[in-house]
């Protein structure tokens, strides 16, 4: 960790050549403009369309309840730390930005695409290995039930990539991943009861956009003429989504 932090430090040049408009002032972090200005540069040279690259979005879910829990400076503190553990948590050929006060977005840019999923792999590994170390302590002061949750998505650009893709419809694509994977691993019920306005947006732009709707069409019979006249379609989404017809 001291090796990977000291490497972050001696490489992190941004601050030094960059305006403080671009600067997360709680992180010290690259911000969404600090992250679209990178990406334009890196984006610039064409040899990096060459490079196979790795965008992943992580969002804190809980970010007002810990306003609520722990306080304001805490919180602020936490959402550094998970800034400090994505930094720590990515390979030397990353840029890791703060895009909003709940989100974080890491870009890997990588020469080999075969070592894409040892990548991800290892920096998702070693961040939610250290964010477990961190709740263990944390549960200590504010109870068994204390969890720092961060959620997370990923998508991929493979070399030969054009110089007008746009790291916002990346960002938009990791945010979809993200929250599929979060509804495939929280129990339904649990989801359904304490989802927000936000998720049940985030549901219905992942409903439409992959389709997630399920079809079935009831006969309408004739009992006197014994046929079906009839068909009544019906709606639905898969236990994914989990959203009724009346919530859509």
């Amino acid at each position: 960790m001291t090796e990977a932090l000291s490497r972050y430090k001696q490489r992190n040049t941004f601050h030094d050549d960059t305006s403080t408009f671009q600067i997360d002032p709680i992180s010290g972090l690259p911000n969404l403009k600090g992250l679209l200005s990178w990406f334009d540069n890196f984006s610039a040279d064409d040899r990096n369309h060459e490079k196979h690259v790795i965008v992943s979005l992580y969002w804190i879910p809980k970010y007002k309840e810990l306003h609520e829990q722990c306080g304001i400076r805490e919180r602020d503190k936490m959402v550094t730390y998970v800034g400090e553990l994505l930094r720590l948590s990515n390979t030397q050929n990353s840029f890791v930005s703060q895009i909003a006060e709940d989100e974080f977005v890491v870009v890997n840019y990588l020469n080999d695409e075969n070592e894409m999923p040892n990548t991800i792999d290892h920096a998702t590994n070693t961040f939610f290995g250290l964010r477990e170390e961190f709740d263990r302590e944390k549960r200590k002061v504010y109870g068994s039930g204390f969890e720092l949750e961060v959620n997370c998505g990923c998508t991929y650009l493979y070399g030969g990539w054009k110089r007008d893709t746009e790291i916002s419809s990346l960002i938009k694509m990791a945010r979809t991943e993200m929250f599929a994977n979060r509804l495939k691993h929280n129990n339904e019920s649990k989801a359904k009861s304490q989802r927000s306005v936000r998720e049940d947006y985030n549901s219905l732009m992942l409903l439409i956009s992959q389709n997630k709707f399920i079809y079935h069409y009831q006969p309408i019979i004739d009992v006197k003429a014994r046929n079906i006249y009839a068909y009544e379609a019906l709606m639905r989404t898969d236990r994914e989504i989990n959203m009724s017809p009346l919530e859509i």
